[in-house]
């Protein structure tokens, strides 16, 4: 069911263009927005989301880091730690992907606050622009926490991946 909402989401919108720039430009971001769609609207089901919104949760979270296809790949792959510069440049995505989206007048606000903002923090110490708690949508919530969960379960450059039983923990 999760998988068949995904796939009507991203054939009634048009992803498909958004979707293969991220895969030619990173593989691996690809597959990270794949894990983050197939989880977040499994989850959003789960927790008896309305249709509607498991569609526009379904887009949102497709795209989320459709502004990595903007960052280049010295970045992306580093095997180590970024420095300051480095994540200025990484910092920018959720940024160059609202842009880019907003620019195509086809996604409607709730998506692009998620892509915009999916980086936000309830304490205020997320990016861009330090939003707190009730400030960040539900939506854009549940794009963050599993943004977070598919970052610590996927093997990345810098890291080995998390079992997903210690990665919920960690959530926890």
């Amino acid at each position: 069911a999760a998988s068949h909402d995904a796939m009507a989401a991203i054939a009634q919108s048009g992803l498909s263009t958004w979707i293969e720039a991220v895969r030619r430009h990173h593989s691996a971001t690809f597959r990270h927005c794949l894990i983050v769609n197939g989880v977040a609207v499994a989850f959003a089901q789960c927790l008896g989301f309305s249709h509607h919104d498991i569609l526009t949760l379904s887009v949102a979270s497709a795209v989320h880091d459709v502004g990595k296809a903007r960052t280049p790949l010295a970045i992306l792959d580093k095997p180590g730690p970024l420095n300051d510069s480095e994540m200025a440049v990484l910092e920018r995505h959720p940024v160059d992907g609202a842009a880019m989206l907003r620019a195509t007048d086809e996604f409607d606000a709730a998506i692009l606050d998620a892509v915009l903002h999916h980086h936000e923090f309830l304490d205020g110490s997320g990016y861009p622009e330090r939003l707190r708690g009730p400030a960040i949508p539900d939506l854009t919530r549940l794009v963050t926490i599993v943004d977070i969960f598919a970052a610590m379960v996927e093997e990345r450059a810098y890291k080995a991946p998390m079992s997903s039983a210690l990665a919920f923990e960690h959530l926890l």
